[in-house]
């Protein structure tokens, strides 16, 4: 149960009338990830309103209850089917990593979807080549490579966010000798200057910066950055902690 059966999977075999058609849980995963995947398809319009505007969904008249008991119960068979195969803590890694590893870089639904697939894929070839070349579990291992505290997929994936956050907080404006960050509030710090300090990628580094303007911590002049007194209240607040 906590583990699965995926290294002997290939010897349970489906046989019908004295024909093998290779392993079961290829089958029975397989028919999962097609009924998924046409489910998706032909509801996608209904389950993205009632998920993100019920009030909307509502009001056109659909049945909110019913779309959100076949959802559950979609989610239960794909659970059960894979429990066999891969075991509770891969189904679990499995179902809450990648989406919420592609939530961290989209907002998009399309893409979300399409990013979790990626995520999910690799994080399972990447899992099984090296429990096989370890000598490990493989569904353990696969699980540990999604969800590692360091070097998981979704902790890599985090790390811009979590750039972002100091920011917010001021802490990443700071230099050395001056924790308050007193010695750059006269000239500011050029708008392409955190990012390349922090070694982040410009796309993260744009959108940390228009974050920290849409909350009102910094203000841009010309080419430069400067904090705010609500930017720099809070980055007097996170010095002293």
């Amino acid at each position: 149960m906590l583990y699965g059966d995926i290294t002997w999977t290939p010897f349970d075999t489906l046989q019908i009338g004295g024909r093998d058609y290779g392993a079961q849980a290829l089958w029975v995963l397989g028919g999962l990830t097609l009924a998924n995947g046409l489910s998706l398809a032909v509801f996608y319009k209904e389950l993205k309103l009632s998920t993100f505007d019920t009030g909307l969904a509502a009001a056109l008249g659909f049945t909110l209850v019913l779309l959100h008991y076949a959802l559950m119960a979609t989610v239960a068979v794909t659970t059960v089917g894979a429990l066999s195969a891969v075991g509770a803590i891969l189904v679990v890694a499995l179902l809450i990593v990648p989406p919420a590893t592609a939530s961290l870089l989209t907002r998009r639904l399309p893409a979300l979807i399409a990013l979790s697939l990626v995520i999910g894929i690799a994080g399972a070839l990447a899992g099984f080549f090296l429990a096989v070349l370890w000598d490990i579990s493989i569904s353990g291992m696969i699980a540990a490579l999604l969800g590692a505290p360091q070097q998981g997929l979704v902790t890599h994936r985090a790390t811009p966010k979590s750039a972002a956050a100091s920011v917010r907080g001021g802490d990443a404006r700071r230099p050395p000798g001056d924790p308050r960050g007193h010695g750059q509030r006269s000239r500011g710090k050029r708008a392409a200057a955190p990012g390349k300090e922090l070694n982040w990628q410009p796309q993260a580094a744009r959108r940390t910066i228009e974050q920290a303007k849409d909350d009102g911590l910094v203000a841009q002049r010309g080419d430069n950055l400067h904090l705010t007194t609500e930017g720099r209240t809070l980055a007097d607040q996170v010095a002293e902690q």
